[in-house]
């Protein structure tokens, strides 16, 4: 036994030489660690430069170079829209990288820029009762925007108008020219893995002009309806459509908030057309104009283009901040302290990442296929099938995070569920995008029918029983409902005339919107317009 003691001691310090080298060769693996997992190709990353000093795709500066692609000061809309806004747009000046990507100086200080509703009113104290003041501020803004009304009736509001006027007459000049590029920014750069102070990444970018933008199109409704009052109806038509240039200018960006903003704009312009043409005394030519120029408007901002790229980049960018920070990235993104069991970030680190990379461009590419479908029903079919195949991965994601045997699973297989994980989280905000956007392409047919049924009446002394009199007159084709390809439910009443589209859910629900009790959603019009219901009601 003692002669054996040598090779004995022999063996123990081989093990200890390897166990060193083991935990050397760990530690480098994971000092490297951000440069190992993916590669940079289309179908993983995207975009596969520029590469930060650490080693990942920096989306936003990529992103900032693609949309900059033939935008001058000159034709840049929102250059014109920064002299309306200010040099403060939400309350807070601009980085100086901001005018550097954007080519435009700084408005200056003092200027006569846009003063929001929500800001007059405090400076006036309109506000009766401040714990109310996002209630009574939406339904002020539902009044200026949805109804005529006249300075006598409301002039504290027509003063706000008028403070307004340089602001709102530089949106014509924005309305001329043809791009609108938003420099995509974040406040402050995540420094260190230590010392991540914010959300990162396409996540934590600035939008800044974003919400003032609307502000200025609902100034510019007020002023409509104002002039609708005072019985100015060119001038009101002008500043609606002026109000519906400018949200498609904002809807060619690459986000759908700004996608949203643009339809959100469009609808509110189609309920303040409405309203205007409820004036009865409203000359024919004018309702010509108006038809004419809802014609030839070109379509709104497709989601599908927003998903192909900025939604796209946001999510890979969104997943390799996971892989660069790991858990602390994701605690920033849902604001929660929570440690979700997918994520193991010294394991996944070292896991094939090009996999969950490679599924979320799949579910991407797979969705702007779908959402480019021009027939509308083949849409809904293959949507449909999508959201099917979603929940079952959803399904399987649920349980491998209440399962034991789910943490028993490969680095591998985990990544792969965390890209699965991604997929369903993303959904709901695409989904309610889309069904804006169809909304909003309805509330445009909606319109267009009700500004021929004026028309007919000036004609005629009263509505049609049917809209099939429209045409060829005053509609060459009389549009079915957008939403299920059918006839719309018309009606002449006593009044005036009501007619609806069944909506997203494919339902007749007798011309119910979401404003009533119970909530349906038909998009209905009615003419004389119907009583502006209250938000808390």
């Amino acid at each position: 036994m003692k002669q054996k003691r040598p090779y004995f001691r022999i063996l123990l310090a081989a093990l200890g030489i390897a166990a060193s080298l083991y935990f050397v060769v760990a530690s480098q693996i994971e000092k490297n660690s951000a440069k190992r997992g993916f590669t940079f190709l289309k179908e993983t990353t995207y975009f596969t430069e520029p590469i930060t000093a650490d080693g990942y795709v920096d989306y936003l500066a990529a992103i900032n170079t693609k949309l900059k692609v033939g935008v001058t000061p000159e034709n840049n809309a929102l250059v014109a829209i920064m002299q309306s806004l200010g040099p403060k747009p939400e309350g807070g000046r601009m980085h100086d990288d901001f005018y550097q990507l954007l080519g435009a100086p700084e408005p200056r200080e003092g200027g006569e820029y846009l003063i929001d509703l929500t800001t007059y009113a405090k400076q006036q104290q309109l506000v009766k009762a401040p714990a109310d003041e996002y209630v009574w501020m939406t339904d002020t803004t539902a009044r200026l925007t949805k109804r005529s009304w006249t300075k006598k009736e409301f002039p504290e509001w027509a003063l706000w108008v008028q403070q307004n006027s340089k602001p709102l007459s530089l949106v014509a000049e924005a309305n001329k020219r043809s791009r609108y590029y938003l420099p995509y920014l974040v406040k402050t750069a995540v420094p260190s893995k230590s010392a991540v102070q914010q959300v990162g990444g396409i996540l934590g970018m600035m939008l800044p002009t974003i919400q003032p933008t609307r502000e200025l199109a609902n100034a510019l409704l007020a002023r409509a309806m104002l002039h609708t009052g005072e019985k100015e109806y060119q001038a009101a038509w002008q500043d609606i459509h002026s109000a519906m240039k400018l949200g498609r200018l904002v809807g060619q960006g690459l986000t759908i908030i700004e996608l949203l903003v643009a339809y959100a704009i469009e609808g509110s312009a189609c309920e303040t057309a409405l309203a205007l043409l409820e004036q009865e005394d409203c000359p024919k030519t004018i309702l010509q104009q108006m038809l004419k120029d809802m014609q030839n408007f070109p379509p709104l901002p497709s989601l599908a283009g927003r998903l192909d790229q900025g939604e796209r980049c946001m999510a890979l960018d969104t997943l390799l901040m996971v892989h660069r920070y790991g858990q602390e990235y994701l605690k920033r993104v849902s604001g929660e302290r929570t440690t979700d069991p997918l994520i193991l970030t010294s394991e996944l680190h070292h896991a094939d990442w090009d996999v969950p990379l490679k599924e979320i461009n799949s579910y991407f590419d797979r969705l702007v296929v779908i959402l480019s479908e021009k027939d509308r029903s083949q849409r809904e079919v293959l949507l449909r099938d999508f959201i099917i195949e979603l929940e079952e991965g959803k399904i399987k994601v649920y349980e491998d995070e209440t399962s034991f045997l789910g943490f028993l699973h490969s680095s591998n297989i985990r990544v792969k569920r965390l890209g699965e994980k991604f997929k369903v989280a993303l959904f709901p905000a695409i989904r309610k995008t889309y069904a804006s956007g169809e909304n909003v392409t309805q509330q445009q047919y909606n319109l267009q029918v009700a500004i021929a049924l004026s028309w007919f009446m000036r004609d005629n002394g009263g509505y049609p029983a049917s809209l099939d009199e429209l045409s060829p007159n005053y509609l060459k084709v009389i549009p079915n409902d957008y939403l299920n390809d059918k006839q719309l439910v018309y009606e002449k009443t006593e009044k005036g005339f009501r007619f609806h589209s069944v909506g997203m859910n494919g339902l007749d629900d007798m011309g119910m919107t979401q404003q009533e009790n119970p909530r349906c959603d038909d998009i209905t019009v009615t003419m004389p317009l119907p009583p502006l219901r209250k938000s808390n009601e």
